[in-house]
């Protein structure tokens, strides 16, 4: 958290929350699918 460029404040704002509009205002241009890519393990069956 310290070396993101808004400061521990932002994100402390957004912090357990639903933060989907305050991302999307400052950050519209970052590829989110792209990044998170890397971090997916797997996903959830809906039948277990």
């Amino acid at each position: 958290m310290k070396f993101h460029p808004g400061g521990v404040d932002m994100l402390m704002k957004a912090a357990g929350k639903d933060s989907t509009a305050l991302f999307n205002k400052y950050h519209a241009w970052v590829n989110f699918e792209f990044l998170l890519e890397k971090c997916l393990v797997g996903f959830l069956d809906p039948n277990e």
